[in-house]
């Protein structure tokens, strides 16, 4: 899977229509965008035989990667995820495993908190500018 995203504090469309026209050029079928609050994600498969990778959604937080949950051993599966909508870092460490990206809008504090996979196997660069962070993995 192939990702770029960014978090913005001002208008975001010419953003979007360019980083859904940078991730078309590398995948086979069309980019799909999640918007969340001011975090917008970009996304595609470059190959739907060969890459396992997903990305799961809640109300304040995003999944990337390929993940197993810890306590059962088995796919972590998005239902289960729907109900993590305020997960910690300290809990998404417990709850599952696997090469991922965790990232979470902390109401209270209005900050993003993310938390890489202790392997590092997912690849997550960040690019500060004034009002905006860039984020993506590369190919």
């Amino acid at each position: 899977m192939i990702y770029a995203g960014y978090i913005h504090f001002n208008g975001a469309q010419d953003k979007i229509n360019k980083l859904i026209t940078a991730i078309n050029s590398l995948i086979p079928t069309n980019a799909k965008v999640i918007i969340k609050n001011s975090l917008v994600l970009c996304y595609g498969k470059i190959s739907n035989e060969q890459d396992m990778d997903d990305i799961w959604e809640n109300d304040t937080s995003l999944l990337l990667g390929r993940v197993f949950d810890k306590n059962h051993n088995g796919s972590f599966k998005k239902e289960d995820f729907k109900n993590y909508a305020d997960l910690s870092k300290k809990a998404v460490l417990e709850k599952i495993w696997g090469k991922y990206v965790y990232i979470n809008l902390n109401n209270s504090t209005q900050l993003f908190e993310i938390v890489l996979d202790s392997t590092g196997q997912l690849p997550f660069f960040i690019i500060l500018s004034r009002m905006e962070t860039f984020y993506f993995r590369p190919i």
